[in-house]
């Protein structure tokens, strides 16, 4: 039931003389609702949602009574944009939904939100490396950081790639929205930091490794 609900009936009783005899009966069926905890929590059009997007530190997301399912909407960290005069923009962040999931009381999650990578430099930068990746504090699925500048006499780093946004249950690992890849480098710079693994729908059950990204090949 939706709500707590009192059902009542009567039973009559009648013998072969005519007379009747009633017993009454009542009970109460409760509801038991899904709470959980964890992060910024509002509600719309009757679903309650809890949003996490700090990127310092893990979050801890609990059922604490009840049983249902839930929705879950995970984005990744974004790619950065180049600092050169166009500023061209670092690949968005992947999204992942899980529709569905069931769950009950006792239940928790750990939520490492990943976060964006870093612009590469710009000037005479000679075998500097570029911009850092992005990082999940979970500790894995870090972005790749962008690659060298190119030959030309000064250029623009490649730029980081966006961290992975990571959701275990309990340890296990089921669901990684993917960083987005980040922009390339001026003048025949460096290659763009590629982001996190990409991101895998973790469906009841399954598991979905995170490695990370790999930084983007030498500009020419």
């Amino acid at each position: 039931v939706s709500s707590t609900t009192a059902y009542s009936f009567t039973i009559r009783g009648t013998d072969t003389d005519g007379d009747t005899a009633n017993q009454a009966y009542s009970w109460t069926i409760n509801n038991v609702p899904l709470i959980a905890t964890g992060g910024t929590i509002t509600t719309s059009g009757g679903y309650t949602i809890h949003t996490f997007t700090g990127t310092s530190s893990t979050y801890a997301f609990n059922i604490s009574n009840g049983s249902g399912t839930i929705d879950i909407v995970a984005w990744g960290g974004g790619g950065a944009s180049s600092t050169m005069q166009s500023g061209i923009d670092g690949g968005h962040g992947g999204c992942v939904k899980v529709a569905g999931r069931s769950v009950s009381a006792g239940d928790t999650f750990t939520v490492g939100v990943g976060n964006g990578g870093s612009a590469g430099a710009t000037g005479c930068l000679a075998n500097t490396g570029g911009g850092p990746g992005g990082t999940n504090p979970l500790g894995y699925g870090s972005g790749g950081r962008g690659g060298h500048p190119g030959s030309a006499p000064c250029s623009t780093t490649g730029a980081g790639g966006g961290a992975a946004s990571i959701l275990l249950q309990s340890s296990t690992v089921i669901l990684v929205a993917g960083g987005g890849g980040g922009s390339g480098g001026a003048e025949g710079g460096g290659g763009a930091g590629r982001g996190g693994a990409a991101g895998v729908n973790g469906a009841n059950g399954a598991t979905a490794a995170a490695t990370g990204g790999v930084h983007g090949s030498n500009g020419t």
